[in-house]
C-alpha cells in the first residue's frame, strides 16, 4: 500500500517537475533530471531483487542506501521547480532510508543464525 501511493507521488512529482523545467527553457536540467530519475527508478528495482528474490541481505541494505540517497538527490533537484515537489520526493527518500534501515536490521538478525 505503501509503494503504490509513493509510485503515485514519484510519478506526479517527477513528471510536474520535468514539465516545469522544460517549460522555462531548462532543457538540460530537465533531461539530468530524467537520467536521475531512471537510474533510482532501476536502483529501485534492484533493491526488490536483491532483498525479495535473492534474499542477500548485506547487498540490499546497500542497495537501499544507494536508493535512499538517489531519492534525496531528486528531491534536491524538484526543490528548484517548488517546495511541494520537493517534499513529494522528500517522503519517498524518507522512505527509502526506512528501508534502509529495515534491510540492515532483518541482516544483522539473521546473520546470528
Amino acid at each position: 500500500m505503501v509503494w503504490t501511493t509513493l509510485f503515485g507521488i514519484i510519478t506526479a512529482a517527477s513528471t510536474a517537475t520535468i514539465v516545469e523545467l522544460e517549460a522555462s527553457g531548462r532543457t538540460e536540467q530537465a533531461r539530468v533530471f530524467r537520467r536521475a530519475l531512471g537510474a533510482n527508478l532501476v536502483l529501485n528495482a534492484g533493491w526488490s531483487a536483491l532483498f525479495f528474490r535473492l534474499r542477500n541481505l548485506p547487498l540490499a541494505t546497500a542497495g537501499a542506501a544507494v536508493l535512499a540517497w538517489s531519492s534525496a538527490d531528486l528531491a534536491t533537484r524538484a526543490r528548484a521547480t517548488g517546495a511541494i515537489k520537493a517534499a513529494g520526493l522528500g517522503a519517498y527518500a524518507a522512505w527509502a532510508g526506512f528501508a534502509t534501515v529495515l534491510s540492515g536490521t532483518v541482516a544483522r538478525l539473521n546473520s546470528d543464525r
